[in-house]
């Protein structure tokens, strides 16, 4: 199963999409445990997803907060768990559902980015020819 489909899997186990997923009380109606999630309305939802050109090509980021991929990568390692999530990069729950909903919706994007880094971990020679090596 790609890693992908995996995450996809698993949003939907939780809820369908990250923006739904319960841990986050700034996405519940009065901060009950039973309360239903709810979304931002489409046209405000990725109001603060910003964008940069790089030498790896466009990145995505949140106005204030980190890299899209950074938000995604470490709630993978969570296995989607936004407190933790959140607690670990000592950021905002919002910010965290804010990008897993943007991956939500845009996964080639960020999947892209995090498989280049996975091949630039295993073969960094071939991206980063000028990087040296350092024996300890």
């Amino acid at each position: 199963m790609s890693g992908r489909l995996k995450s996809e899997t698993k949003m939907a186990e939780l809820g369908g999409s990250p923006a739904e997923v319960r841990t986050s009380a700034a996405f519940r109606g009065n901060g009950a445990a039973d309360a239903p999630a709810r979304t931002l309305p489409a046209e405000t939802r990725f109001v603060d997803i910003c964008f940069v050109e790089g030498p790896s090509g466009r990145k995505s980021y949140i106005r204030g907060g980190l890299d899209v991929w950074e938000y995604v990568f470490t709630a993978q390692a969570y296995d989607w768990n936004v407190a933790a999530t959140a607690d670990h990069l000592s950021e905002p729950a919002e910010r965290v559902v804010l990008a897993l909903e943007y991956y939500r919706q845009h996964p080639d994007e960020i999947d892209a980015r995090l498989e280049r880094m996975r091949k630039a971990e295993s073969d960094p020679e071939v991206y980063l020819p000028r990087a040296r090596r350092l024996a300890l």
